[in-house]
């Protein structure tokens, strides 16, 4: 018969104390971890829905009468993207979309002439403890909006 001494009963308290705790820490990495990453992926859809409104609304501008350039439609997107959380190093693109939603072209391609809306696609790179620690660049996150409205039919 094996008996229990005071020592044994001491260690296997503080081993169970030392497991909790390090079970706790990783939860606690994971957390930071996870919300390093929502947060990026936050700041990425402010920045896809802030280009496609301001893309849509310069290409709302345009079709009318066809006044001005279709570098207003970029310099729109790229300077409210950057306005709402996109950083140096990120990109930001956007489609011209017809009337189902369906892609037409790159905006800077010129403008099709069923173009009824443009979708805005954001990719961002986010960095957290994590990938700093193991000398990552960061985990890639791309978003997307897309904003379409009747506009009334043009020719170039």
């Amino acid at each position: 018969m094996k008996r229990s001494t005071a020592g044994s009963v001491w260690r296997s308290r503080w081993t169970k104390w030392a497991i909790l705790l390090l079970v706790v820490l990783v939860l606690a990495f994971a957390w930071v971890e996870a919300s390093h990453i929502y947060y990026a992926g936050r700041t990425a859809q402010n920045a896809a829905d802030a280009a496609t409104l301001a893309g849509m609304s310069e290409l709302a501008r345009m079709l009318p009468g066809m006044e001005g350039s279709e570098d207003k439609i970029v310099e729109a997107m790229l300077d409210f993207a950057t306005r709402n959380g996109l950083a140096e190093g990120d990109t930001v693109a956007g489609y011209y979309l017809d009337a189902e939603g369906a892609r037409l072209g790159l905006v800077g391609s010129g403008i099709p002439p069923d173009a009824g809306g443009i979708e805005g696609v954001v990719q961002v790179r986010a960095t957290s403890p994590l990938t700093r620690f193991l000398g990552l660049k960061g985990w890639r996150i791309t978003r997307q909006a897309d904003y379409s409205t009747w506009l009334p039919a043009f020719s170039p």
